[in-house]
């Protein structure tokens, strides 16, 4: 891609780690891209409160908004 600043053509793939939680402690998901070697070459990780999803209003506990 010519906009890209940085590229990696090699061969990667996605470890994706979850870090449940009971509601209103905090929950976890780390997106970790890795090479062939095993070599991290770049992650972010994603938290929130388990259970509490935002409206206009007010945060709500309990189930969030999908969860059946």
């Amino acid at each position: 891609m010519s906009w890209s600043r940085v590229r990696y053509t090699g061969y990667s793939f996605l470890a994706i780690d979850v870090e449940p939680a009971w509601p209103g402690r905090r929950t976890t998901l780390t997106v970790r891209t890795l090479r062939n070697d095993g070599a991290e070459i770049d992650r972010f990780t994603l938290r929130r409160t388990a259970g509490v999803h935002r409206s206009r209003h007010a945060s709500v506990l309990g189930a969030d908004p999908g969860d059946v």
